[in-house]
C-alpha cells in the first residue's frame, strides 16, 4: 500500500478523541495508553511546526509499531473507520498472543 502518510493533527485528534491519550506538551509529545487500569502502551508523537503537518514515513512507522498496528490499522485509526473499541480489540488479541 506505499508509504505510510498521515497529517499530525488526524492522527493526534483520533488518538485523543478515540483512544483517550493525553499527550503531554514539549518536543516530542508522549501519552500512555491505559487498559484494565494498567499502563500498555506508551506513543510519542513529534511536535510539528502548525499542528497540520506530514509526520515522516519513518515516524510513522515507529508510532505504528508503538501502537502495535499494522499499517491499514493505523490508517483506519487516523482516517476514523477504526473506534476506539475497535482498538482495544486489537490490543487484547496481541496481549493474548504475545503477552504485550
Amino acid at each position: 500500500m506505499g508509504k505510510l502518510i498521515i497529517r499530525s493533527s488526524q492522527l493526534t485528534r483520533a488518538l485523543e478523541g478515540k483512544l483517550g491519550l493525553d499527550f503531554r506538551s514539549g518536543s516530542e509529545r508522549s501519552a500512555w495508553y491505559c487498559l484494565d487500569g494498567k499502563k500498555i502502551l506508551r506513543v510519542t508523537i513529534p511536535t510539528v511546526k502548525g499542528g497540520g503537518g506530514t509526520i515522516l514515513p519513518g515516524t510513522a512507522n515507529s508510532i505504528r509499531n508503538q501502537l502495535s498496528l499494522s499499517r491499514n490499522q493505523l490508517r483506519e485509526l487516523a482516517a476514523c473507520p477504526m473506534s476506539g473499541t475497535d482498538y482495544e480489540t486489537v490490543v487484547r488479541q496481541k496481549m493474548a498472543k504475545n503477552r504485550l
